[in-house]
C-alpha cells in the first residue's frame, strides 16, 4: 500500500465514464494526490469526507450513500 496507487495520471486522463473520487479528510494519501486525480479526470468529482480516516468511510459504508445516489441521479 505504501507504493500505491501506482497510477500516472496520463494514464486516467482518458477514462470515458465521469467518476467519484472518495477520499477521507484524514485519509493516508495526502489532500493533494486527490486534488491532481481530480484535475487529470475529465468529468471527475472529488468528495473530501470530513473527520474521515482512510478506511473510516470503507467500514461505514452506509454514510457514502447520500454522496453515491447524488452523483448517480
Amino acid at each position: 500500500m505504501l507504493e500505491e496507487p501506482n497510477i500516472e495520471l496520463e494514464d486516467v486522463k482518458s477514462a470515458q465514464t465521469p467518476p467519484i473520487i472518495l477520499a477521507g479528510e484524514h485519509d493516508i494519501f495526502k489532500p493533494e494526490t486527490f486534488v491532481r486525480l481530480e484535475a487529470a479526470m475529465p468529468n471527475a468529482t472529488l468528495k473530501i469526507l470530513p473527520g474521515y480516516e482512510h478506511d473510516s468511510y470503507i467500514t461505514q459504508y452506509d454514510m457514502l450513500y447520500p454522496d453515491l445516489l447524488s452523483f448517480l441521479t
